[in-house]
């Protein structure tokens, strides 16, 4: 499979609209308010590019939702709310906890002199987040620190 583009969206319930706390029956009166048309709610789409006006046949499509159901936002995407489903009880839909592993030649040394020398040995790569974060880049970063702050 190529992968061909990607884009950030998000699906939302169209809670846009108010109804009266004094509405004699609230049933109907949410019925009234989804039955106006949406497009008169929503502000109109201009200059759409290529590549966006093919996402949103792809969402129609997927979603089963018509064109007036669909709304761009100027800005960036919101996905604070994201951490809802993050939060979700669903091990099934979930990776499964990644540790990183400390990479070979940050495991022996145990002070910043033994680090500063494994890094004049030679070149090491560290991939994170496959590599330890906290053993590699921040070892060196505290190391830095501490040897500067011994040379004052």
């Amino acid at each position: 499979m190529e992968i061909v583009e990607c884009c950030t969206f998000r699906v939302t319930r169209d809670a846009d609209f108010e109804v009266s706390d004094e509405a004699d029956d609230l049933l109907e009166a949410v019925q009234d308010e989804l039955a106006t048309p949406a497009l008169r709610r929503r502000r109109p789409r201009r200059g759409l590019g290529l590549g966006l006006e093919r996402m949103l046949e792809r969402l129609e499509r997927g979603l089963h939702a018509s064109r007036d159901q669909i709304y761009l936002i100027q800005g960036l995407l919101d996905l604070a709310e994201l951490q809802e489903l993050v939060r979700l009880d669903r091990p099934d839909l979930k990776d499964e906890a990644w540790f990183p592993v400390v990479h070979p030649r940050f495991a022996a040394p145990t002070d910043a002199d033994e680090l500063f020398a494994e890094i004049r040995r030679n070149d090491i790569l560290v991939h994170h987040p496959f590599d330890s974060f906290a053993s590699s880049f921040e070892a060196f970063l505290l190391a830095a620190v501490a040897r500067s702050a011994s040379s004052h």
